[in-house]
């Protein structure tokens, strides 16, 4: 999966000689205590779409998805919101096993969910299985801001209103009317077309499924609104 690839390659090269800032910064966050999300079941999603807008971030929201790779092998990954900085939040992204796999957390502003431009970063946490975390803010994280912007894209979704409308069945349930569409990816030398269904009851991205046109993709499993707990 070309975003998975990718952003855990560029944490590796951000995180060489990163050391953590927050508490010694001083200022107020809010965050969940630290450990995995609860495996619960998914909520009853919506019988139908309702709007074409996504859920307000809040802080407790879960999203976690199967990856399928081109060689037909999956693994899995998580989008948490688990604190907030001022008007910031916390975005955690966990690949593998929940609890043992890798993670990445950026502090990013989201003044408009359909503009990435309107985004930044203001700082990235990252933490290898058996090594501690590391943290970089300002300066240090001038150099990879874009591309980690770039890799949040699953964030920030179009208007939906007048999009194609299908149910779509996961692990997470089906999810009755998902508004579909397609886009191009562009990663360095890397160039991908996916579908991707995307539906309001879903927190954090909106997406139920992916599929790209070499075989990639994730579909939901499981979802909440509530209860996200860092794993840093």
């Amino acid at each position: 999966m070309i975003l998975r690839t990718s952003l855990l390659a560029l944490a590796l090269f951000s995180f060489g000689c990163g050391k953590s800032e927050a508490e010694a910064r001083g200022e107020p966050i809010e965050t969940a205590p630290s450990a995995s999300v609860a495996v619960q079941a998914a909520p009853t999603p919506s019988p139908k779409a309702e709007g074409a807008e996504l859920l307000p971030l809040a802080v407790g929201q879960w999203t976690r998805h199967s990856v399928r790779r081109a060689d037909g092998t999956s693994s899995e990954m998580s989008y948490k919101v688990v604190g907030t900085e001022g008007d910031a939040f916390w975005i955690e992204i966990e690949s593998g096993a929940p609890g043992s796999g890798t993670v990445i957390s950026l502090l990013i502003t989201l003044k408009d969910r359909k503009d990435p431009a309107s985004s930044d970063i203001l700082a990235a946490r990252m933490k290898l299985p058996g090594q501690e975390m590391r943290e970089v803010r300002g300066d240090s994280l001038n150099s990879t801001k874009d591309a980690y912007k770039k890799n949040m894209a699953q964030m920030f979704v179009p208007g939906l209103a007048g999009m194609p409308q299908e149910d779509v069945t996961v692990p997470a349930g089906t999810f009755k009317g998902c508004y579909r569409r397609s886009e191009k990816t562009d990663v360095g030398d890397v160039h991908s077309e996916t579908t991707l269904w995307t539906h309001p009851s879903v927190p954090i991205t909106g997406l139920v499924r992916s599929k790209a046109k070499d075989g990639t993709g994730l579909e939901l499993i499981a979802f909440g609104l509530t209860g996200a707990k860092s794993s840093l």
